[in-house]
């Protein structure tokens, strides 16, 4: 019998890479099986109030076959077409079940109804003033007396969202859905043209079955975000840096979080005597702030102080509050975090001064030290991961990943 150490070299190594591209598309179906039955379990609600607990395991199993494939991909190398067709149905497989874990959308839909059909303001006018309204109506009881919390150009979004689906609410909460998952293979098709391991990159992001669960299944504005920051991006690899600023701005706009990212990046172009766009973004951030106040007033600037609310507050899943639980005083808890982040960031902001920008590892740290931690911002490190040079960034937002999965998940 012939065995694979007595096959010439070459062959021999043709063989183990068809042998991993293989398995690593076993596993990707895996992935898909466990996320189809993890959504069918939960039938009840937007938290599942029965189920969570098998819910969960199918998750955990959908995790540990990403884990490994992630791995495998690390070393070996997969078919590009293969491995984004399995993640297009892994992120698609969840639209035709409930919405899961969240009623963020439910608020997207009442605050785009209140400014396109309702004569209201988002930013000033809050859900409870337009309770029979049946789009409106459906908003989670934390969020019926507080304002839109999301940039003006999301809010542009919201309104068409609103315009297509009228006074429906399950098909405005669809429309959600369906764009948290188109952004999703956007991303997917981005990191794979932004790395120099198209397959390894795009598995990352599209064969996470934590990002399916909180974008197919839950429609949330972070996969959006993240798809303009990963356009800028490439944008600026094919030396349009002033197009790509705009849309890094264009996402700053959506929530906060590309600031930081976008600082850090022009630093290091800088620093390596390239263009940042500082000129375009400021101009984008002029544009959209005079659309913003034309047609909102000075309200829409209230998005900010959600910001220092959020510093205050304390998630669950918060690695402050989990140090506080373990038995650390509040205030020294915060403290280790803060000098964390701290040290993070000196770290990050001198590598850039050398001229490179480690936006993965930047954005593990934002998820890692923020004191209002939700499991949907996990994309945030994941998408910047998969491009980045050097396995530490992947392999912490797979922890990261991990750490996440039980969020927002019932087990009583």
């Amino acid at each position: 019998m012939t065995m694979l150490s007595d096959v010439p070299s070459p062959l021999r190594v043709r063989s183990a890479g068809w042998l991993s591209a293989h398995a690593a598309t076993l596993l990707g179906i895996g992935i898909l099986t466990s996320v189809v039955v993890g959504s069918v379990l939960v039938t009840t609600g937007t938290i599942p109030s029965r189920g969570g607990a098998e819910f969960l395991a199918a998750l955990v199993v959908a995790f540990a076959c990403y884990g490994v494939a992630s791995l495998i991909l690390e070393r070996r190398r997969a078919p590009v077409l293969g491995v984004v067709v399995i993640g297009v149905a892994i992120q698609l497989a969840l639209l035709g079940g409930p919405v899961l874990l969240s009623a963020d959308a439910y608020s997207y839909s009442a605050y785009g109804r209140i400014d396109a059909a309702l004569g209201g303001n988002p930013y000033r006018d809050v859900p409870a003033g337009f309770a029979t309204d049946p789009v409106v109506g459906g908003v989670a009881g934390g969020w019926r007396h507080t304002p839109s919390v999301y940039g003006p150009v999301f809010a542009g979004l919201s309104d068409g969202v609103a315009h297509l689906a009228g006074s429906d609410p399950a098909a405005a909460v669809r429309l959600y859905r369906v764009v948290a998952a188109a952004s999703m293979i956007v991303l997917m098709c981005l990191a794979a043209l932004l790395s120099s391991r198209p397959d390894r990159a795009a598995a990352f992001v599209g064969w996470n079955p934590l990002l399916a669960v909180h974008f197919a299944g839950g429609g949330h504005n972070d996969a959006t975000m993240m798809a303009i920051v990963l356009g800028a991006l490439l944008l600026a690899s094919h030396a349009r840096p002033g197009t790509g600023a705009v849309l890094w701005m264009g996402a700053s706009a959506i929530k906060w979080v590309p600031i930081p990212l976008y600082a850090l990046w022009a630093l290091a172009a800088h620093r390596r005597g390239e263009r940042a766009g500082v000129a375009a973004f400021a101009g984008g951030a002029i544009v959209v702030a005079s659309a913003a106040t034309w047609r909102y007033g000075v309200d829409w600037l209230r998005v900010v102080s959600p910001l220092s609310r959020a510093a205050e507050a304390q998630t669950h899943y918060s690695v402050a509050r989990r140090l506080a639980d373990a038995g650390l005083p509040s205030a020294a808890a915060a403290a280790i975090v803060v000098a964390a982040a701290a040290l993070g960031v000196a770290l990050l902001i001198r590598s850039a001064w050398v001229g490179t920008a480690r936006l993965g590892l930047a954005a593990c740290l934002l998820v890692a030290t923020s004191p209002w931690l939700l499991p949907w911002y996990a994309v945030w490190p994941v998408a910047l991961a998969a491009i980045e040079k050097g396995r530490a960034p992947r392999l912490i937002a797979l922890a990261l990943t991990a750490y996440l999965l039980a969020a927002r998940v019932s087990l009583s």
